[in-house]
């Protein structure tokens, strides 16, 4: 009798652990989906460092699932990315996370798609820099000091995008090259 009654217990452990992991699993795959859906819908607005992006829905679901896998869910519903429903609050850009947290959405952004390569056609696009001052504002948004932008920004700095404004400006002012 004894032996039945551990079984038992047993098996009612095991269900109910792997009900957990099913819930967290559910969880993720949802949060995942809304900050992808996030990032593609937010390709459409005219502002902040996401305006300058090209990010297809295969980039932006390795986002998604880079964020909730390496940040994990709770810290993203801490630092006012996700509700408790798994939904983005507002947009993506607009959480303000830990120095640490930041700097892995950075190195996940950047691991999921070149984004120094989308924000140099996103200037060249953008009709307000001349083809011969690009190659000089091509050096100034270079990986490093665009990785140092996102990790300020994703910190809730939204003047970020500030720092590289200055370099540009001489660019322009005829420092070409």
């Amino acid at each position: 009798m004894r032996s039945v009654l551990t079984a038992a217990v047993a098996v009612l452990l095991s269900l109910a652990a792997s009900a957990c992991a099913g819930a967290s699993t559910d969880d993720d795959a949802e949060a995942s989906r809304a900050i992808s859906a996030s990032i593609v819908k937010q390709q459409q607005s005219n502002s902040g460092p996401g305006a300058l992006l090209s990010l297809q829905r295969k980039e932006a679901r390795c986002i998604g699932d880079g964020l909730v896998k390496r940040i994990g869910v709770e810290r993203l519903r801490k630092s006012g990315m996700l509700t408790d429903e798994n939904q983005v609050k507002g947009s993506v850009t607009e959480a303000s996370l830990p120095k640490a947290d930041a700097r892995t959405a950075t190195s996940v952004l950047f691991g999921c798609a070149d984004i120094e390569a989308m924000v140099e056609k996103g200037l060249a696009r953008s009709g307000n820099i001349s083809s011969k001052m690009l190659p000089c504002v091509n050096k100034v948004v270079d990986d490093q000091s665009l990785r140092a932008m996102f990790t300020d920004y994703f910190q809730g700095d939204k003047n970020a995008p500030q720092a590289l404004v200055q370099p540009m400006m001489r660019c322009i002012g005829g420092n070409v090259g």
